[in-house]
């Protein structure tokens, strides 16, 4: 890949949050090439399952509903009705305040995780200072394709479902 542009320094720490550095990069297009994208992708690296088809598959959804931004979403693996948090005298207490009993898993609502592989958002969306407008829509996924990586764990597991992947793609041919 040719990359026309760095990042400056102060855009490229571990906290640094995802807005300014989407900001920096349409704001650099503007100055230096003189060009506005209408609609700006979001391809994460830490997102390597995604396919071509995903991300075609993400921009015609946002053109043809209109959205402001559509999102690529999967299943969560584990439910936030049942987890818990720690307060400081080391009791535990719901995470959700919720009235309802939720005693089976089959009982709980599906609730999805964003899973990093594919976001894209209209340029007047940033110009509001966010990535995601009011009228976002969800892209659903596999699970199977959306491991995002932040630990050796994750990096593991997408090894091995690229391994398989690629192994399944050879077999074909």
């Amino acid at each position: 890949a040719q990359v026309p542009f760095m990042r400056p320094p102060v855009l490229a720490e571990d906290e640094t949050p995802m807005f300014p550095v989407v900001k920096h990069a349409v704001q650099w297009l503007a100055q230096h090439e003189s060009y506005e994208p209408d609609l700006v992708v979001l391809l994460q690296p830490t997102s390597p399952l995604r396919r071509v088809e995903h991300i075609d598959e993400v921009i015609e959804l946002v053109l043809s509903s209109g959205a402001d931004s559509v999102v690529s979403l999967c299943e969560a693996e584990h439910s936030p009705y049942w987890m818990q948090v720690v307060d400081s005298e080391g009791m535990v207490r719901p995470f959700m305040d919720t009235k309802e009993e939720h005693s089976h898993r089959q009982n709980l609502p599906t609730v999805y995780r964003l899973n990093g592989a594919v976001l894209v958002t209209r340029r007047t969306v940033l110009n509001q200072g966010r990535l995601l407008g009011e009228n976002t829509r969800a892209y659903i996924m596999d699970r199977e394709v959306s491991v995002d990586i932040d630990n050796e764990i994750d990096f593991q597991l997408a090894e091995m479902l690229i391994g398989r992947r690629q192994g399944a793609e050879g077999t074909q041919a």
